[in-house]
């Protein structure tokens, strides 16, 4: 199962396979930037001038990696920096530009984002559920720190956690009022 963004409908994200994309379709500062992973997107703030800031972690060779890899390695890696969004790219990494939270949340002026998130550059903090990447770039956009990914994960697990509970106690439950 796949915990991508499939909330958002296909037409409402901006599919970016170059730098000059950016431009082509007048990506402006402060949007909103998904990289698809295999099962879940990372997040990051456009900047302007083809740069992004993200919270993310440095492979020894400097360069970022996949948000999964987060997840995996110490959080205290975990490091909030800018780099050209070109970096993604050669990835091979889906870049979309995603601002489809607007109708949910007013975002904040385009230079406002901007600073919020160049002012929190070369902070390292990490916490999967209370401050991953996709809540720090609706901090920058929204000022709020909510992550639609840990939302749906968190109703995922509280369903099959219920079935699951029911399962292992409806037998306790049949055998308790068979006895009486």
């Amino acid at each position: 199962m796949s915990f991508q963004s499939f909330s958002t409908p296909p037409e409402e994200r901006i599919r970016i396979y170059s730098e000059k994309d950016l431009e082509t379709y007048n990506v402006k500062p402060g949007s909103r930037i998904e990289i698809e992973d295999d099962n879940f997107s990372h997040w990051a703030v456009y900047l302007g001038d083809g740069e992004i800031c993200h919270l993310t972690v440095r492979a020894p060779d400097g360069k970022s990696l996949p948000s999964v890899a987060i997840q995996l390695l110490d959080s205290k890696d975990a490091t909030i920096s800018v780099e050209p969004v070109t970096n993604l790219l050669r990835r091979g990494s889906k870049v979309y530009v995603n601002n489809h939270a607007d109708k949910k949340w007013k975002p904040l002026p385009q230079a406002e984002i901007v600073q919020r998130a160049k002012s929190k550059e070369g902070e390292s903090r990490y916490g999967l559920v209370d401050y991953n990447c996709e809540s720090f770039a609706n901090w920058c956009r929204y000022n709020k720190t909510e992550s639609e990914q840990v939302t749906r994960v968190s109703k995922w697990v509280m369903i099959f956690g219920g079935a699951a509970l029911g399962i292992v106690a409806a037998p306790s439950a049949i055998t308790s009022s068979i006895r009486q």
